[in-house]
Formats: structure tokens, C-alpha cells, sequence
């Protein structure tokens, strides 16, 4: 699984392609600005958490436990 850092340089780049801003605190933000909860943690995702995961456009934060879940969904599904 190839992974690409997020990061100051390129973090505004991926928030114009998958259509998301930032609030004031930080969290990422919908299309409807409506804060981005991660279906992992339950929690809102900041900005300096986020991981969007390879090959999709689901958004998690980026907690060990997180990907851990993320991978063992779907490649069960597999």
C-alpha cells in the first residue's frame, strides 16, 4: 500500500481535490462544511490526522488502530 504523506506543502492540493476545507479549530470539513467524523475513533478528523486511505476517498484519522480497521474491513471483502 502506497502511502503519501500529508503535509505543508501539498495539504491545501488535497483539500481542493476531494472538495474539503478546514474550521477555524482545524477539522476537516465537508462539502457541506458539516466537521468529518471518522468511522473508526467516532472522533472529528483534524487536519493533522487525516489519512485518505489508498484507492479510495474514505477519510480516517490517521490513529494505528484507525488503518488497522480500515485494512481489515476491506480486505475481508476482497
Amino acid at each position: 500500500m502506497e502511502i503519501i504523506e500529508i503535509n505543508e506543502q501539498n495539504k491545501q492540493v488535497i483539500l481542493e481535490i476531494f472538495n474539503l476545507s478546514v474550521d477555524k479549530e482545524n477539522y476537516i470539513l465537508d462539502e457541506n462544511k458539516t466537521r468529518i467524523v471518522c468511522r473508526y475513533s467516532k472522533e472529528p478528523i483534524k487536519l493533522e490526522n487525516l489519512a485518505i486511505m489508498p484507492g479510495s476517498e474514505i477519510k480516517i484519522n490517521n490513529y494505528s488502530y484507525c488503518i488497522s480497521e480500515y485494512i481489515n474491513e476491506f480486505s475481508n471483502s476482497e
